[in-house]
C-alpha cells in the first residue's frame, strides 16, 4: 500500500516533468511497476499456501498485474512487472543478473531495429538500457545483509527530484497543457 501511496504522490510531478497533462491512468511513474510487481509476488505467495497450487499460483498471481501494467501504461510496462516477478522467483543473484541482463536486451533490441529501419524517436528512451545495465554491478556486489535504513529517504527523493525536474522543464518549455 505504500507503493500505492507514492504512486498516487509522485504522479503529478512525474506528469509535469515529461510534459503530459496530470493524468493518474495512463503513462504513469515507476512506482506503479513496484506496486504491481510486488502485488504480484504477495498473490503468488498467498496461492503458494494452498497445495497443489503452484503453477496455477504463478498464472493467477503474474496475468492480472501484467495486464493492469498495459493499460495504465507504467514504466517498463508489462516487461517491467515480469522483471521484478522474476528477480523475486529465481533468487540465485547469477540468474537475476542473467534476468535483468535479458530485460535491458529486449528493451534494446526493438529500439534499436526501429531505429536503424527509419522510425525516429527521441533517443531519450534509449536511456533506459544503460540505466539497467548500471544495476547490474550494484546487484552483483549486494552481500545480503540490510544496509542503512534510510527508506523514506528513498520514498521522498522520487517525487521530490520529479518536482524540481518539473519546474526546470516548465521554466524551459512552459506549462504542458498550453
Amino acid at each position: 500500500m505504500r507503493l500505492l501511496a507514492f504512486a498516487v504522490i509522485a504522479e503529478i510531478p512525474y506528469d509535469l516533468a515529461m510534459g503530459n497533462g496530470i493524468n493518474f491512468i495512463a503513462n504513469t511513474n515507476i512506482f506503479y511497476t513496484l506496486f504491481l510487481g510486488g502485488t504480484a509476488i504477495c498473490l503468488c505467495e498467498r496461492f503458494k499456501e494452498r497445495r497443489g497450487w503452484q503453477t496455477m499460483a504463478v498464472i493467477a498471481s503474474i496475468l492480472p498485474t501484467v495486464i493492469l501494467a498495459e493499460i495504465l501504461s507504467v514504466d517498463y510496462g508489462s516487461m517491467g512487472v515480469l522483471l521484478i516477478y522474476a528477480i523475486y522467483a529465481v533468487k540465485q543473484k547469477k540468474r537475476q543478473l542473467i534476468a535483468l541482463g535479458s530485460f535491458a536486451l529486449l528493451q534494446f533490441a526493438p529500439l534499436a531495429t526501429a531505429y536503424l529501419i527509419g522510425f525516429k524517436f527521441p533517443l531519450k528512451y534509449l536511456i533506459v538500457i544503460p540505466t539497467i545495465l548500471a544495476t547490474l554491478p550494484l546487484i552483483a556486489s549486494y552481500n545480503g545483509k540490510r544496509g542503512y535504513a534510510a527508506k523514506w529517504l528513498f520514498y521522498w527523493f522520487y517525487p521530490a527530484h520529479l518536482a524540481v525536474l518539473a519546474v526546470i522543464a516548465m521554466m524551459i518549455y512552459g506549462f504542458p497543457w498550453g
